[in-house]
């Protein structure tokens, strides 16, 4: 696995915050990470 920096780590929290409206929990969060681009 990849080390992420500081920015990118940043990046994943800003995405799970986006993402909570829909995810149940983490399992979901990541699931929808790795079928995109973080960035949206």
């Amino acid at each position: 696995m990849a080390k992420l920096t500081a920015t990118q780590v940043q990046s994943y929290a800003r995405t799970a915050t986006a993402n909570k409206k829909y995810s149940d929990g983490n399992g979901l969060y990541f699931v929808t990470v790795h079928q995109g681009p973080i960035d949206s």
